[in-house]
């Protein structure tokens, strides 16, 4: 109907009285193509033809299009075209491999977009734009960089005209014939995989601790003395291996320290989260055989963790001949090894036991006592681990042996014994009766809680003794010639002894608790 050779339809809506025209908009046929270096692009090569002096790998190719030749009779002689090209992402992948010269410095430099008018004569030419597109990231060159091409034509949309009013010219409206508008192409990498350019490796993974071994061949790990070492072994009896790479995953206690390569001159190794390492073989990875060693520090294992257990795994992308050899399970028994030292003394080098008798009744104050003492006993980790509890069970010598039920006092305790030092954490358990057992007035700086763990009761009595067992003294001459008696006395030999027991929390190797 508007003589554009195209048919269009005519529709009667008899109810309505009205009728709908449909009318055909001109198809454009476009012709693109796509050419220049897009195979046997050599990854390990700096520069290309129109960059030479390039730090990255780079390539290059034409975008070309033209119009058939009915165009001059059925459109405008202006047409504007949105020329736009992506390169991976538009498969949905959120990561890309390469970026265009032209968007290098954008927010997208993987997509190239511009807006293309063409007029007169020059409808009928072929026209191109040249990409130079740059390689950032070499890990991936066994799969083709895919790249999308499309054509729009820019216009604007007709406006619906009111009753009465002329139609727009449909023939300023076409559209382009999108079997050639939309194209997708590819580049691909040089690879030495023969003429099918399928790379068939076939991988190979050994590893081994250089911890100890039982007798049954397991791994034991001793803490403190060693870091864990894991040497690992990788072979190539196929094709070049793509993206070649070792998974280790661990423990999150262990921490990654180091790496040594013994064989091979290839690695690359960075973890990938708290629990896997990944170690980059080259790219690719070719036949033969690469072999390092990792270090491990086990200083963060918890109390908890008795063994540790560590999985190696190869993969590429390439095709692998044989998957069965790709993992490697090992398991170490973790052992904890803390050597103790025990040591006491007395602040005071001499103690004079005696002076003015008194009952207990008639003592009130703890100068009444008897003089001070202060017992030390230390503890010293020499290492090579923590000791995260020890226990130190103490026998005290309070009362002296008479054959009755109530002794005489020998070492009153007045206070629950402090837990100090360089390990500084820990405390006392005291049974009731054990610290203070008369209730003397005792001075605040020494004073504390008596913790309440059931403990057999071991009062005083106050009432008077009329028999006692003595205890036979052993003559000793001092330094001047005087004879001196000694009376040697023990818990089961002559001394009354109550147990209590001192705990001391995560004391690390090298140092000592109080």
């Amino acid at each position: 109907m508007d003589q554009n050779g195209y048919p269009d339809l005519l529709v009667g809506a008899y109810e309505s009285d009205a009728t709908l025209l449909f009318r055909a908009r001109p198809i454009i046929d476009i012709q693109t193509s796509v050419s220049g270096e897009l195979s046997q692009i050599d990854p390990n090569k700096e520069g290309c033809k129109d960059d030479p002096n390039s730090k990255l790998v780079c390539f290059s190719f034409n975008a070309c299009f033209k119009f058939n030749t009915t165009l001059r009779s059925t459109v405008s002689n202006i047409l504007r075209l949105h020329y736009r090209i992506e390169a991976e992402t538009y498969t949905g992948k959120k990561y890309y491999r390469v970026k265009f010269g032209s968007t290098a410095d954008s927010d997208n430099p993987n997509i190239v977009e511009r807006d293309i008018s063409i007029r007169g004569n020059d409808l009928h030419s072929e026209h191109c734009s040249k990409e130079i597109v740059y390689l950032k990231d070499k890990s991936d060159i066994q799969n083709a960089v895919m790249f999308e091409l499309t054509y729009s034509l820019i216009q604007k949309e007709p406006r619906m005209p009111t009753d009465g009013e002329t139609l727009p010219d449909i023939n300023k409206l076409p559209i382009l014939n999108q079997e050639e508008a939309h194209r997708v192409f590819e580049a691909r990498f040089l690879k030495e995989c023969g003429s099918d350019e399928i790379c068939e490796s076939d991988l190979r993974v050994e590893a081994e601790l250089t911890t100890k071994r039982t007798d049954t061949n397991k791994y034991i790990l001793h803490l403190g003395e060693e870091h864990l070492s894991l040497i690992i072994r990788v072979i190539n009896k196929g094709e070049p291996a793509y993206d070649a790479s070792v998974f280790i995953t661990h423990p999150s206690s262990l921490s990654y320290v180091g790496r040594k390569i013994t064989k091979g001159d290839q690695l690359d190794c960075s973890p990938s989260n708290r629990t896997t390492l990944k170690c980059d073989l080259g790219n690719p990875f070719n036949p033969g055989k690469l072999e390092f060693q990792l270090r491990f520090n086990p200083t963060g294992l918890s109390d908890a963790e008795t063994s540790l257990q560590l999985q190696i795994q190869s993969t590429t992308t390439s095709a692998d001949k044989s998957v069965n050899d790709d993992l490697v399970t090992l398991t170490a028994e973790v052992i904890r090894n803390a050597e103790l030292e025990l040591s006491g003394n007395s602040e005071e080098q001499a103690v004079r036991y005696g002076g003015e008798i008194k009952g207990e009744a008639a003592i009130k104050f703890e100068d009444e006592i008897g003089s001070r003492v202060f017992h030390k006993y230390i503890i010293r980790n020499a290492g090579p681990w923590k000791a995260s509890r020890i226990d130190v069970n103490i026998s005290w010598p309070y009362q002296v042996e008479n054959g009755r039920e109530h002794g005489k006092w020998l070492l009153y305790l007045t206070g629950v014994p402090q837990v100090t030092g360089q390990g500084g954490k820990g405390y006392c358990l005291m049974g009731p009766n054990q610290v203070n057992p008369l209730d003397f007035d005792i001075n605040s700086e020494y004073n504390s809680v008596v913790d309440n763990v059931p403990m057999p009761e071991s009062r005083g009595s106050k009432s008077r003794r009329k028999r006692e067992m003595i205890v036979l003294p052993r003559e000793v001459r001092a330094s001047d010639g005087s004879i001196q008696n000694v009376v040697s006395m023990s818990c089961g030999s002559g001394a009354r002894c109550f147990n209590f027991t001192c705990v001391v929390l995560d004391l690390a190797a090298n140092q000592t608790a109080v």
